[in-house]
């Protein structure tokens, strides 16, 4: 609804959304990176609605194309560019940024995600509180507890968290959260990955300190693997059989006859190209700024 919005506001002021597009991959990032040879043709103002499906399909697939080339070899060679068919797959896209993406990599991650963060773990209920929390990370935090208020079975899990620096048990005997730990448990709790680039100071330290005892595996890829699962469920079939499979059904020309919903399929591409023009962005300044970090040292 949001892009439909954007996408019919800009075409009321006389701006085509497809040209913003094109903008973006053939004038900013030659002007704000010297990031030069990429090209984007979106589909015209007169062209049928299945075609516009067919066309920005077909150009999403082309500049992913042409960035990991870029990638690669720090340049566009059209020659070689225009000899290339081999189908894009999203897993195998990677970008400039080494270790962009963490994952929870052991048992001990998920199980301590699971105590402090899910309503099924057992531990947000205690006798003074009853039910008016459902999760162990809002009771302590909101809470003066300590370790007697539990039960028994209860008191093991919390030792283990304690054992593990999650749980602190202060001076005064109450529990408090380690809070850098848990702010990246949560957020890979909530996201599946975190972004170790976004982090800094002590939170960084967690996550080399996680990495190098296993906790934690890095990737280098351009989308991170929630997106990769996104994109593959709206355009292809690779992951998921009841998948849209947006690009594989207007290029085999097994689209719907219903125009309505050829427009709400080009809604969604469209949506689509704009997170292939953030990542790509994404990456561009992130490699700015490590430059920049370089230079200045």
């Amino acid at each position: 609804m949001q892009v439909q919005a954007c996408y019919e506001i800009l075409k009321r002021n006389k701006v085509r959304l497809e040209d913003v597009l094109k903008w973006f991959f053939e004038e900013y990032l030659s002007q704000e990176f010297g990031a030069n040879g990429f090209r984007f043709n979106p589909p015209s103002e007169g062209t049928m609605m299945a075609e516009k499906c067919r066309t920005i399909s077909s150009e999403m697939d082309g500049v992913l194309k042409q960035f990991r080339m870029y990638v690669q070899d720090g340049k566009i060679d059209r020659e070689l560019f225009e000899m290339s068919s081999s189908h894009t797959i999203f897993s195998n896209l990677s970008g400039f940024i080494k270790d962009k993406y963490a994952y929870g990599n052991s048992d001990d991650i998920r199980h301590e995600q699971f105590l402090l963060f899910s309503n099924q773990s057992h531990l947000y209920y205690i006798r003074k509180t009853k039910n008016k929390y459902n999760r162990f990370c809002d009771l302590v935090i909101q809470e003066d507890v300590s370790i007697s208020d539990f039960n028994g079975y209860q008191q093991t899990q919390i030792q283990w968290l304690i054992e593990k620096d999650i749980v602190i048990e202060s001076s005064n005997g109450y529990l408090k959260l380690n809070g850098p730990k848990a702010f990246i448990l949560k957020d890979l709790y909530d996201h599946d990955v975190i972004c170790p680039h976004y982090y800094n100071g002590e939170l960084r330290n967690v996550i080399d300190e996680w990495y190098k005892n296993g906790n934690l595996r890095l990737e280098n890829s351009l989308f991170s693997e929630p997106e990769q699962n996104y994109l593959n469920y709206e355009l292809n079939k690779s992951a998921y059989s009841n998948g849209h499979d947006l690009r594989n059904k207007y290029a085999h020309s097994t689209y719907p006859e219903n125009e309505r919903v050829q427009f709400m399929d080009y809604i969604k591409l469209l949506k689509i190209m704009i997170l292939v023009i953030t990542k790509i962005n994404e990456e561009f300044c992130l490699r700015e700024e490590a430059i920049e970090m370089m230079e200045e040292t």
